[in-house]
């Protein structure tokens, strides 16, 4: 319920250079206020939420200015954690609650920046006791690049690669499965096992043996030759008389190929003229 409406800045500095500190509203019954609990005030600490804070202040500038009403035993600005840029909302806690309640009813709808605060107090029984984790500290992202590329650099052993194959293999099952169940039928190639795969600095004996695997697998991925069934030859004689006195005998001859060259079959024919 303390999320801004506002969206995240893209890019985050120092916050608003301010040559001189915002000075308080000029209000003379403020005045009176915060002298009157500065004699008489509540030792019991205070907590208020500031909504809507504009880009660029950040914790050392409120700090700054919201210290002109009270002394501030904590303060924190909510900050993304993985990029670290400001949510636009804050808590503080001073260190007696009739000033905190103070600063409530004079910031809350304050112009400031361009933004309208939204100012309230935070009953003790409703304060969390991680609240103010990492308040008072300057906020520092975990740097996720540098983390994932030295991870990158490192590499990883044989049983990471292990479970990379297992999920890759699950993965790789599901998909056919949901193939399947369109009418598609699809066999993904197999993975290679990492047991197989010759680590940095292993002896001739090892890599003796990975080349062996490789072979191997190499021999049982190669389809099994076909059998050539052997050519077939029919001939048939065809007897025809022309002339009184000559005969003109016609030979044709059809060979069967092998199942290599099934469908194509080659005719020839051969005439002889003899005479009578």
């Amino acid at each position: 319920g303390f999320e801004s409406s506002s969206e995240e800045d893209i890019s985050e500095g120092e916050g608003i250079i301010l040559d001189q500190i915002p000075t308080l509203p000029d209000d003379k019954t403020l005045r009176k206020k915060l002298a009157g609990v500065a004699k008489t005030g509540s030792e019991q600490p205070g907590v208020i939420y500031v909504g809507r804070v504009p880009h660029g202040f950040y914790e050392h500038q409120m700090r700054a200015y919201f210290s002109q009403f009270g002394d501030i035993r904590r303060l924190r600005l909510s900050r993304n954690r993985k990029t670290g840029h400001s949510k636009h909302y804050a808590f503080i806690e001073f260190a007696s609650s009739d000033v905190a309640q103070i600063v409530a009813d004079t910031m809350n709808k304050y112009l400031m920046f361009g933004h309208i605060l939204q100012v309230r107090t935070i009953p003790t029984a409703q304060v969390h006791e991680h609240l103010f984790k990492g308040a008072n500290s300057r906020f520092k992202p975990v740097p996720r690049n540098k983390i994932e590329a030295r991870k990158l650099r490192l590499g990883t052993d044989r049983e990471g690669w292990e479970k990379r194959s297992e999920r890759e293999k699950k993965r790789r099952e599901s998909k056919a499965e949901k193939l399947k169940a369109l009418g598609y039928e699809y066999e993904a190639p197999s993975l290679r096992s990492a047991k197989d795969v010759l680590t940095k600095g292993a002896d001739e004996n090892g890599a003796a043996q990975v080349e062996a695997a490789k072979e191997e697998e190499v021999v049982q991925a190669l389809p099994e030759p076909a059998t050539q069934e052997p050519a077939t030859e029919t001939r048939s004689l065809t007897v025809v008389q022309t002339e009184p006195h000559s005969v003109t005998v016609t030979e044709q001859v059809t060979i069967k190929k092998a199942k290599k060259d099934a469908g194509k079959v080659k005719k020839g024919k051969k005439t002889k003229t003899a005479a009578a």
